[in-house]
């Protein structure tokens, strides 16, 4: 098991072979987040199972699973395909240019539109 904890957000990684301890993992963090203070969010907690054919389980009791989750800007998908990763950033890159291809009609200069790229 791996507890990876930023500022805004919690990532437990636990591996295959522990899947049936992921419970009690899970309530093993909620009594360390209450004794230091804090708490878990449940309503955005999420589970991210990545499995090779395997029955996945039953879900956690409180927790949604997700086919894909966002962690630091890169999309992890449960068959570990970048695919939803590289559409979520050719649309973001689409997106921009877009907005400056429409700034550049609407007669901005090229160093204002340096500036705002």
């Amino acid at each position: 098991m791996t507890l990876r904890i930023d500022p805004h957000d919690t990532y437990l990684i636990i591996g295959a072979e522990t899947r049936y301890t992921v419970q009690q993992e899970m309530d093993g963090v909620k009594r360390w987040a209450e004794s230091n203070n804090l708490r878990l969010n449940a309503t955005k907690s999420r589970e991210l199972l990545v499995t090779r054919g395997r029955s996945p389980g039953p879900p956690l009791i409180w927790v949604k699973r997700v086919d894909q989750l966002r962690i630091l800007g890169v999309v992890i998908s449960s068959n570990l395909s970048i695919s939803s990763h590289v559409d979520q950033v050719l649309g973001s890159c689409t997106s921009a240019v877009y907005a400056l291809r429409v700034l550049k009609a609407n007669s901005m200069s090229n160093q204002a539109l340096h500036a705002v790229s």
